[in-house]
């Protein structure tokens, strides 16, 4: 299984370092104020990670007819993280909170990667 999700691990990974990292620290390596910069952020990092999921799963269940299984599972995972993420912010990491606007930037990756992934899975068949 992990051959099917070492992207998806690693990605997952990455999510969790970045947004544990101390608000106050973040403030450092603003060159450019952008509003809701970390709203984009956010949805970028869950596109990219639903559509890891996303491929996972179509490798792992290699059948056309368990294709909502895919989008289900990849889904619910991303959301489900995404929400941890969020929990983790409000009560371990230091000077994050836990932001509802997060979370609806997140679902909105989610639901890009479900829109097009089929149009990627075209693509990148073999290299994703």
């Amino acid at each position: 299984m992990f051959k099917y999700f070492w992207k998806t691990y690693l990605w997952g990974t990455f999510i969790l370092i970045i947004c544990g990292i101390p608000g106050d620290e973040l403030d450092r390596f603003k060159i450019v104020i952008i509003p809701y910069l970390d709203k984009m952020v956010h949805l970028v990092l869950y596109f990219i990670f639903a559509t890891f999921l996303f491929s996972g799963f179509t490798h792992y269940y290699a059948s056309h007819h368990k294709k909502a299984r895919t989008f289900i599972y990849g889904s619910a995972i991303a959301l489900g993280y995404g929400i941890l993420i969020e929990l983790l912010q409000f009560s371990v990491f230091s000077h994050r909170s836990f932001e509802i606007l997060d979370i609806a930037s997140n679902i909105i990756g989610i639901v890009a990667a479900l829109a097009s992934y089929p149009a990627i899975h075209r693509l990148t068949e073999e290299t994703l």
